[in-house]
C-alpha cells in the first residue's frame, strides 16, 4: 500500500506534469514507520522539482520543517479564522476574537496556536513556528472548506463590508507568509459555492439527509421547511449555480476589487523586501492595528490595517512616509478617504482600511 501511494504520487507529477500537490487531511495520515509516508511523499515530489502542501489542523512545526515531514508549506488556518472573526463572521469565535493583537501574533509566529488550550477541541494545540520561514505557511482568508460548507455557500465578502472585505484581502497579498486564494474571491464573484456530489441514488439520498440534519443543530434550520430549503448536493442546479461568472470582472464593483488584487501582488513581486524568505527584514509592530514594517534595500515599507468600523489613531515611527496604496482608493472601488494625512504621516481610521507607505528621503 504504501508503495501504492507513492507511485500514485509519481504518477500525477510524471504524467501529468503538475507543479506540486496539496494533501488532504494529513494529521489523519497515521504512521508508525521510522520514515513517515508524508516525508517519503515530500522527498518523491522534490526529486521531481515539485512542491507539496499539507492541510493539517494540529500547528505542527514537524510538518514542515527541514527535518520533519519537509513539506514546502502548510495551511495555517488560524490566520483566515481570525480574519473571519474580525470581519463580522462568528462561526470561529469559540477560539479566535479576530482582534488586531491576533492577527499580529499570527503574522510573526505562523498561528495562533501554540500549545494553548483549545475551547473548540478541549486540548492543547501546536507547537512553536516562529523558527521556521514565513513561506511555510500558507494563508488565506477564505477557501472551499469556509465556503461550501455553510448551508448556502455564501461568500466571505457577502458576509461583511466592501471596506473591511478591501483591507483583509490586501493584508493576505502583502504579509510574509504564502498568500493563497480561492476560486473568485479576487474580483468578489457573486456565485456561491455550494456543497455539490455526484453520488449514486443511494448514497446520494443518504448525503442529502446527512447535510439536511448536520444543520439542524442550528437554530435558524430547526424548521424542517426552512431546512429543505439547504440546496440538495445531488442536484445538477446545485453544481451549476455554483460555476462561476466570468463576465462580472467586466463589471463594478468586481473590476476595481480585482485591480487592488492584481495592485498588491505586483508590488509584491516587484519589491523583494515584501516577501522575506526569513525571520530577517521585518517586523511586527503593536501599534493597536496591525503593523508590519519591511526593510527593503534603499527605503523601508509600513502595512497598516485596521478592520473595526470604529475610529482609531496611529502614530507611526518618526519618518517621512508616502502613501502608495489605501484600499478605500476610488480606483478600488472605495470612497477616496484614506486614512493618512500626507502633510503629516498621521495615520486616523475612521473606517476600515489597509494602507501601503513607503519611507521618502
Amino acid at each position: 500500500m504504501r508503495e501504492y501511494f507513492l507511485s500514485n504520487v509519481a504518477y500525477w507529477l510524471d504524467e501529468f506534469h503538475f507543479d506540486g500537490l496539496r494533501l488532504d487531511a494529513t494529521h489523519a495520515i497515521l504512521d508508525e514507520s521510522s520514515r513517515h509516508l508524508l516525508a517519503e511523499i515530500a522527498d518523491a515530489a522534490h526529486e521531481r522539482g515539485a512542491f507539496v502542501i499539507a492541510e493539517d489542523e494540529r500547528n505542527l512545526a514537524a510538518v514542515i520543517a527541514p527535518d520533519g515531514h519537509g513539506m514546502d508549506a502548510v495551511y495555517a488556518d488560524d490566520f483566515c479564522h481570525s480574519i473571519q472573526v474580525a470581519l463580522g463572521d462568528n462561526s470561529y469565535q469559540e477560539d479566535f476574537s479576530g482582534s488586531a493583537e491576533e492577527l499580529s501574533d499570527e503574522l510573526w509566529h505562523g498561528w495562533y496556536y501554540r500549545g494553548q488550550l483549545s475551547k473548540h477541541i478541549g486540548a492543547p494545540r501546536g507547537s512553536a513556528g516562529e523558527h521556521l520561514p514565513p513561506e511555510k505557511f500558507a494563508f488565506c482568508i477564505s477557501n472551499h472548506d469556509q465556503v461550501g460548507n455553510r448551508a448556502f455557500g455564501e461568500r466571505l465578502h457577502q458576509l461583511t463590508t466592501p471596506e473591511a472585505y478591501r483591507a483583509a484581502s490586501a493584508l493576505l497579498l502583502l504579509a510574509p507568509a504564502t498568500p493563497m486564494l480561492f476560486m473568485g474571491q479576487e474580483w468578489g464573484a457573486e456565485t456561491p459555492f455550494q456543497y455539490f456530489t455526484n453520488h449514486n441514488d443511494e448514497l446520494g439520498r443518504l448525503v442529502t439527509e446527512g447535510r439536511r440534519k448536520e444543520f439542524a443543530r442550528f437554530p435558524e434550520f430547526r424548521d424542517p421547511e426552512i431546512a429543505r430549503t439547504i440546496p440538495d448536493p445531488q442536484s445538477h442546479e446545485t453544481f451549476m449555480r455554483s460555476k462561476l461568472d466570468w463576465s462580472e470582472l467586466a463589471r463594478s464593483p468586481h473590476a476595481e476589487l480585482l485591480d487592488l488584487h492584481r495592485e498588491c501582488l505586483r508590488l509584491r513581486a516587484q519589491e523583494a523586501a515584501l516577501r522575506p524568505v526569513s525571520r530577517l527584514g521585518w517586523q511586527v509592530l503593536d501599534l493597536g492595528a496591525v503593523a508590519l514594517r519591511y526593510f527593503g534595500q534603499n527605503c523601508e515599507w509600513f502595512v497598516l490595517a485596521h478592520f473595526a468600523p470604529t475610529a482609531l489613531a496611529v502614530t507611526l515611527a518618526a519618518a517621512r512616509w508616502q502613501c502608495i496604496l489605501s484600499t478605500n482608493d476610488t480606483r478600488f472601488g472605495g470612497s477616496g478617504a484614506a486614512g493618512i494625512d500626507p502633510a503629516t504621516g498621521r495615520v486616523a481610521f475612521t473606517q476600515p482600511e489597509l494602507l501601503v507607505m513607503q519611507t521618502t528621503s
